[in-house]
């Protein structure tokens, strides 16, 4: 039969078939089915009549028996599809798109060839799930981690090579966590800082020359409960000047320098002095960098130590101490330990460790 234009072939009965295939050779043939109750079916059979390809009319699903290949003639796997070379940044021309019923959501699948790469890119840079409702997901293992209670990401294959995790700016300014037989590696790349947060604040920072800084100090000694008494929460270097107070007359040419670790203070410090006004009275020097704590109750003595004096060539010592909830140094000038007691002009050299507020 020649049909030369549009034509209908109409096959009588309630439920009706047209077969078309070539006469008397047992092979492939094509069915075309029409429902009693409505729509239709094609059908691709072998010569034992089984369908290896069935197109459903009703609700417009298709079932593939064997491989298909869109763009791929010879297809290996279950779906094979061949498309052009792309870097996935167009929303056409890629490999692949899947997408709602709107066609604004979605994914398209890609291939470079240029760049040696493959990947999926979202629709309008929308954000890709991967298991929303729970799982473990492996990158380069077949097996990732099931921890109870948690969703794993599982990097690498169980190999000395482990798994890196990096982080890139477009300024080159790379960040890499890797795991490997050695440890687990923290890799700046460039000259920047590090920084730790937690509860939106920042705790912990590595400066890009190394120093380390933790703002609300360092638990030592008690465990991980955060105990406030075992928190070594400072450390700082700097100076100070001494200044002339009661009993002494006029410093020149003074200078102090401190080191505090935590509440402890240890100074080091000299000065020239004019005169002292008395023999019979103890001698203070002010200006302390840090208040001195009231630790010890019934005395304003928290610490002890020596200085050495020296008047017109003649070496004295003194006994010095830090009174308490001040912040100045009592020496005893009316009882030195070692020569007598003067009130000319004269030098002194000490060092006093105390605990601070």
């Amino acid at each position: 039969m020649d049909v030369d234009g549009p034509a209908e072939i109409t096959v009588p009965g309630n439920s009706s078939a047209l077969v078309v295939k070539q006469s008397g050779v047992s092979a492939e043939y094509i069915t075309l089915y029409a429902a009693s109750g409505g729509g239709g079916q094609l059908y691709v059979k072998d010569g034992a009549g089984n369908s290896k390809i069935q197109l459903l009319g009703s609700d417009g699903s298709a079932n593939f028996d064997g491989t298909v290949g869109i763009g791929d003639s010879s297809p290996a796997n279950t779906l094979s599809v061949s498309g052009p070379s792309t870097t996935g940044n167009g929303s056409a021309g890629n490999v692949a798109e899947f997408s709602g019923p709107n066609n604004s959501n979605g994914f398209q699948v890609f291939v470079s060839d240029a760049n040696n790469n493959c990947g999926i890119q979202t629709k309008s840079a929308g954000p890709l799930i991967i298991n929303p409702y729970g799982g473990n997901v492996g990158i380069g293992t077949a097996s990732p981690a099931s921890s109870t209670g948690y969703n794993t990401l599982t990097l690498g294959n169980g190999t000395s090579t482990g798994g890196q995790i990096k982080l890139e700016n477009a300024a080159g300014n790379n960040f890499f966590i890797w795991h490997d037989s050695s440890g687990v590696n923290i890799y700046n790349q460039s000259a920047t800082t590090q920084r730790f947060y937690t509860s939106g604040t920042e705790r912990l920072r590595i400066h890009s020359g190394g120093t380390v800084s933790i703002p609300t100090g360092i638990e030592l000694g008690s465990g991980l409960d955060g105990t406030s008494a075992n928190t070594l929460d400072d450390y700082e270097e700097g100076t100070w000047t001494p200044g002339a107070g009661s009993n002494f007359n006029t410093f020149t040419n003074a200078e102090g320098y401190y080191t505090k670790i935590g509440r402890l203070v240890h100074l080091v410090f000299q000065f020239f002095y004019a005169s002292t006004s008395s023999t019979t009275a103890t001698s203070k020097v002010t200006g302390l960098p840090f208040p001195v704590a009231n630790l010890n109750q019934g005395t304003g003595i928290e610490a002890t130590g020596l200085i050495f004096n020296s008047i017109s060539g003649t070496a004295r010592v003194y006994l010095m101490h830090p009174e308490g909830g001040q912040s100045q140094i009592s020496i005893d000038t009316r009882s030195p330990l070692t020569g007598s007691t003067s009130t000319g002009s004269g030098f002194m050299r000490g060092s006093l460790t105390y605990v601070t507020t």
